[in-house]
Order: structure tokens, then C-alpha cells, then sequence
């Protein structure tokens, strides 16, 4: 039987967490066992940037594609972009929303890879089931016709997806500079820099070098799409209760007035 590599292992443990969450009604518990799984995650990030600067190796660079489900195609390329972000990648999506790719340094790319296919199971099951605000309103909804209905539910739920991808990517996007953090205070009581930190820093670029070398000449667009208020605050909500950050980023966002 062959040794698992440690990506391999990551998966085990985060997925026997990640399923210890989804068995409990209890919501104290079920936050605490996602948190630990993600920041596992985060700590594998600094962990492999670490050996890499101590090994002096830049990291290999890779470009990886992202299929979408058919439902909700707009809302999965939304996730894949604010997983890619903070995690120092870059990514780029078909204008038909029926895969996205991921350009960056191979253990990034495995994470938002990770990342993606937790939370997409979490927004796809949310997306299906929120309403606008109309459909609370019985006498409002009788009186709109199937298109109506059809169009409101459209752009309510495009505007769930917004929200809660902007949240992840916020609240990841503070997880990693936390990491980053502890490991230049750590250096500094050495009296050293940190390796890791500064290898993290210079990944983005790396990343971004290789999504410009794909698309040499070529104009990438931003898609804008009209989405409800409600929506949005909903999806942001929701984005919340993954508990992507963890209980020690919870406090810090209590602290700055997030």
C-alpha cells in the first residue's frame, strides 16, 4: 500500500470534519468542526510555503480547469474567483459559465481546488432554495405572472451568489493575512524575515504572469448583471455561516467592526 502524499491526507481530515459538521444539528458544533477544517487548509498553505523557502524552489506553476455544474454556472464562476484571489491565484471563466480556469502555484491551486467543491455543494443548495422578497408577500406574488415570478427569482437568487461569494472571499482573504501575520511576528522574535511569508507575497505574480502569458493580447472582460439588494445581504449571510475564517477571525472581524 502506498504512503499518502500530505495533500492527500489534508483531504482526509478535512472531509472527516467537514462531515462531522454536516452530522450535527447543534450550530456551536457544527461551526467549530468547519472551522477547523479550513483553517487546516490555511495552515497547509503557510506550511508548503515555508519548505519551499527553506528548499529555495519558486514552486511550480500550474493552470487547472474548473468544470461547472449547468445550474447556476454565473454563481459558481463567482466562488472560483473569490477563492482564487485571496489564495495568491489567478482565474478566468468561459462566457458561457461552463468551466472556469485557476493559474497559480500548484499548492494554491489545490486549495482553492479543495475550497471550491466544499462550498459550491453549500451555494448550490442555498441558491436553490432562497425567494425575493415578493414571494413573501402572498398578495404581491398572486398577482405577477409566471414570467415575473420567473425574473424576480432569477435576479434574487443572482444576487444570493454575489453576497456570498463576496463574504468568502472577505473573510478568507483576512484568514490568510493572519497567517501571514504570525508568521512574520514569529520571524521577528528570531530576529530573521520570514521565508514563508515573503514566498506567499511573491506568489500572486507568479500567477498573474501565467494567466497574461495565456491570454497574451486578448482584452478579458468583467461580466455585471443586475441583482437584487435583498439578494445580496442574504448570500452575504450565508457566506457567514460557512465559517470559512474560523472562531479566531470571527473575533478579529468583531474587533475592526465587520
Amino acid at each position: 500500500m502506498t504512503e499518502l502524499t500530505k495533500l492527500e491526507k489534508l483531504k482526509r481530515k478535512a472531509a472527516g470534519l467537514l462531515h462531522q459538521a454536516a452530522g450535527t444539528s447543534n450550530e456551536h458544533e457544527k461551526n467549530v468542526f468547519r472551522s477547523k477544517a479550513f483553517e487546516l487548509m490555511a495552515q497547509y498553505g503557510l506550511d508548503e510555503a515555508d519548505l519551499r523557502a527553506m528548499k529555495k524552489d519558486p514552486g511550480k506553476v500550474v493552470v487547472v480547469n474548473i468544470k461547472f455544474e449547468k445550474r447556476y454556472g454565473v454563481a459558481q464562476a463567482q466562488l472560483m474567483h473569490a477563492l482564487a484571489r485571496p489564495l495568491h491565484c489567478e482565474s478566468t471563466h468561459k462566457t458561457n459559465y461552463r468551466s472556469g480556469t485557476v493559474y497559480g502555484v500548484e499548492s494554491h491551486v489545490e486549495r482553492v481546488q479543495i475550497l471550491f467543491s466544499i462550498l459550491r455543494e453549500q451555494l448550490m443548495e442555498e441558491m436553490s432554495t432562497t425567494k425575493p422578497w415578493q414571494a413573501k408577500d402572498p398578495n404581491r406574488w398572486e398577482w405577477m405572472t409566471v414570467g415575473e415570478r420567473a425574473a424576480c427569482t432569477r435576479e434574487h437568487r443572482r444576487g444570493f451568489g454575489v453576497g456570498f461569494s463576496w463574504e468568502v472571499e472577505r473573510r478568507l482573504g483576512i484568514a490568510e493575512r493572519d497567517v501571514i501575520k504570525e508568521a512574520e511576528e514569529a520571524a521577528a522574535k528570531r530576529n530573521e524575515e520570514s521565508g514563508a511569508a515573503l514566498m506567499l507575497m511573491s506568489d500572486f505574480e507568479k500567477a498573474k504572469g501565467a494567466l497574461e502569458l495565456a491570454h497574451k493580447g486578448e482584452k478579458l472582460s468583467v461580466s455585471k448583471f443586475k441583482m437584487p439588494r435583498q439578494g445580496m445581504i442574504e448570500g452575504r449571510e450565508a457566506g457567514r455561516r460557512a465559517d470559512i475564517a474560523g472562531d479566531r477571525t470571527l473575533k478579529t472581524k468583531t474587533a475592526i467592526g465587520a
